[in-house]
């Protein structure tokens, strides 16, 4: 087993691309920890469930965020390499890189929107694609947008189109100064990251006992996962 550690951190120190110190703070006094490298990828693994986050859990985190910065809860990585691997909070992770990407291609020439670390969802190589094109889907051309959807192996494709509809529909997000405010609560708002280091190659091991302990998986989980695809 790798060292664990982990702190509280801001989103924006989390997901931007700039290096960032994790320290363990007490009082004045401060303890590194992990640097989270410029330029890091977030892995959500093959082995992990597809995107489920609706529009409804979309518009409760923006409602949250909006009257200040908010506690957004645990996550849990394990390092590969200068990478991170999602083994708990892939849905938070993906949709708050999905605001800021919305607030960016809307926005960007208002205020500062900070640059997000690249999500690669490994269930769906495409993603990335939809993210450099804004999901404005008139713009890739149609054979692009074929392969996009090809990479998609788990059926993501509409809920993450979904999601993005939702965000042009929210009344906070047509006004400029109004989403400039959420931003910058969105960018304090704090993490309780858990990284895991060392420990790739235990990856989907340590991924089944998150999840064993703490929800139970369903079975199309269970037999989504590579240790029972090897099998077949």
């Amino acid at each position: 087993m790798g060292t664990m550690v982990g702190t509280v951190i801001t989103v924006k120190e989390l997901y931007g691309v700039k290096s960032a110190d994790i320290q363990f703070r007490n009082g004045t006094n401060s303890t590194p920890l992990i640097t989270l490298e410029e330029g890091r990828k977030y892995i959500v693994p093959y082995f992990q469930r597809e995107i489920r986050w609706t529009k409804d859990n979309l518009i409760t985190l923006i409602n949250d965020v909006k009257k200040g910065s908010k506690f957004l809860g645990n996550l849990i990585f394990t390092k590969r390499q200068s990478d991170y691997e999602i083994l708990d909070g892939q849905q938070r992770t993906t949709v708050i890189a999905l605001i800021v990407l919305f607030l960016k291609s809307k926005y960007s020439e208002r205020f500062d929107v900070f640059e997000t670390c690249e999500i690669k969802v490994e269930s769906f190589l495409g993603f990335r694609n939809l993210c450099n094109y804004f999901f404005d889907l008139e713009k890739i051309p149609k054979s692009e947008l074929k392969e996009i959807k090809e990479s998609d192996c788990y059926g993501q494709y509409d809920k993450y189109i979904e999601i993005w509809d939702a965000m042009e529909k929210v009344d906070l997000f047509a006004n400029s100064k109004d989403a400039e405010d959420f931003l910058k609560n969105l960018e304090q708002s704090q993490l309780n990251v858990i990284i895991e280091t060392d420990s790739a190659e235990r990856s989907i091991e340590a991924f089944l006992d998150v999840n064993l302990k703490g929800v139970r998986l369903d079975a199309e989980d269970i037999f989504n996962s590579p240790v029972i695809r090897n099998f077949e």
